[in-house]
């Protein structure tokens, strides 16, 4: 069985053509890559948006804020609430 290597050999024009389409689909394929230079390393953060009319601010901090905050803190995987 002849080796690798003596394959290559023999069939350079055949290797030459699948590695250029190697190089072909990899330099057309480039700009899809998305590479960061400084990664997102932030955490996922939720803001929530509520219009609440004419409360006060102790108001909203009872009726609006405080519910919000009870229920978002028992989700799972929750690290903080603020």
């Amino acid at each position: 069985m002849k080796s690798f290597f003596e394959v290559v050999i023999k069939q350079r024009v055949w290797v030459l053509a699948i590695l250029s389409l190697f190089i072909a689909f990899f330099l057309i394929t480039l700009d899809d890559i998305k590479l960061a230079a400084f990664p997102d390393i932030t955490n996922v953060q939720v803001v929530v948006n509520t219009k609440t009319g004419a409360f006060s601010t102790e108001q909203i901090e009872k009726i609006v804020t405080y519910p919000i905050e009870m229920e978002v803190s028992g989700l799972p995987s929750v690290d903080e609430v603020r």
